[in-house]
């Protein structure tokens, strides 16, 4: 059987528009592009030039501003080497190099995200127990919203992410345990944890029901899987087109992250036995990833 939904508001929930896009950069020309990346800046796309880094906003790193870029790697160089097709053209990043620039980006944005999302993430993360397992968590960036002295079993497969990881854990006194493997491969015995938490990770993961199945089964019974994710519009609609369109493109700049998933539709799939669901849009209305779910899925 699928599990009882509970909508808690309808579409758009009433706490006005969060408006982080377009890209906007405002710096004085004295700044260098690192510092502008610290300031006013709201989710820039990325897109690979041949062996320049270029952004939404036009700008173009030479390869000494893309070793500053990767400074908060703790890295003292950063080599953006390419892979070579069978047909003798460019492809993406290597993965390491890649692995350590999507760490990179993810540490500069995280101010910008705190910003969007992080009244909603205190509400979501302000009942959870000591010690939580969360999915995906990147550099850290959801371990402001635990309380000291939590412990935290953190997978995460990109080992470029675990030094930032690390350092927010040993900052906000957060006990972080890292399994470096994919959700998919999740191995903690079953029915052992109170709550798991995963935001923005339906949307990447190669098998989101395997993810969820394994979510499902490490929970005690009544448990909780906190959950934040953007997920397709509405089918027909002319942003679920065009997300249709975006998604292949956005998938090879965004690694794998999918616009058009219905990942509200996967959480009902999985064997939970409720659903407490709410949804919001990022303003304007045609970013690719405004529609927005969060809730509570119980065991």
């Amino acid at each position: 059987m699928g599990a009882a939904v509970v909508f808690l508001s309808p579409f758009g929930d009433g706490s006005g528009p969060v408006n982080v896009w377009p890209a906007r950069l405002s710096c004085a020309h004295g700044q260098s592009r690192l510092d502008r990346f610290r300031g006013d800046v709201d989710f820039p796309g990325l897109f690979w030039c041949r062996s320049t880094l270029a952004w939404r906003t036009g700008w173009h790193l030479p390869m000494q501003e893309k070793r500053d870029f990767c400074a908060c790697l703790g890295r003292g160089s950063c080599n953006f080497s390419f892979r070579m097709r069978k047909n003798g053209s460019k492809s993406m990043l290597t993965n390491s190099s890649r692995e350590r620039l999507d760490a990179c980006l993810l540490h500069l944005l995280e101010g910008v995200m705190h910003r969007a999302y992080g009244k909603k993430k205190r509400e979501l993360f302000r009942r959870l127990p000591a010690r939580v397992v969360e999915i995906g968590p990147g550099t850290g960036a959801n371990l402001r919203y635990y309380p000291p002295g939590a412990s935290v079993i953190a997978v995460e497969p990109n080992r470029a992410m675990h030094p930032h990881l690390l350092a927010h854990a040993a900052q906000k006194g957060i006990d972080v345990e890292i399994k470096p493997i994919r959700g998919e491969q999740l191995d903690l015995p079953t029915n052992s944890v109170d709550a798991v938490v995963g935001t923005f990770v339906l949307c990447t993961v190669d098998n989101p029901l395997e993810v969820l199945s394994n979510v499902h089964r490490i929970l005690r019974p009544l448990g909780c899987y906190v959950f934040l994710e953007h997920v397709a519009a509405p089918d027909g609609s002319c942003l679920h087109h065009l997300q249709d369109l975006l998604n292949s493109p956005w998938k090879r700049i965004f690694q794998g992250c999918n616009l058009n998933r219905d990942t509200a539709a996967l959480l009902r799939k999985a064997g939970f036995s409720s659903l407490q669901m709410d949804c919001f849009r990022l303003q304007p209305a045609l970013v690719p990833i405004a529609p927005h779910i969060f809730g509570l899925a119980i065991k």
